[in-house]
């Protein structure tokens, strides 16, 4: 009787995982497509999508210090390309 519960068990275990993988894959593709999309729709106004994120965050909360939206930001700050460059004159 143990050894049909230990495999019943390694049997709903594996199912449970390959389960969880194929969730963890789709949501993984879920999320390229909304990060193709996202880049192409940007694209049509001559903005990168952090750049996008920023005039949204300035139009819903108003003036707000750099430091501020980039603590809100989705993306990391390391891998986040200085999104304000596009909005600064050039020194």
């Amino acid at each position: 009787m143990r050894d049909l519960n230990e495999r019943l068990t390694r049997k709903l275990n594996g199912e449970v995982m390959s389960y969880a993988n194929k969730m963890v894959i789709e949501l993984l593709r879920l999320g390229a497509y909304l990060q193709r999309e996202g880049a192409r729709v940007t694209r049509e106004f001559g903005l990168a999508q952090q750049q996008f994120v920023v005039l949204v965050a300035v139009k819903e909360q108003g003036p707000v210090s750099q430091k501020a939206i980039l603590s809100d930001l989705l993306y990391e700050n390391l891998t986040c390309q200085n999104p304000f460059r596009v909005f600064l004159p050039s020194v």
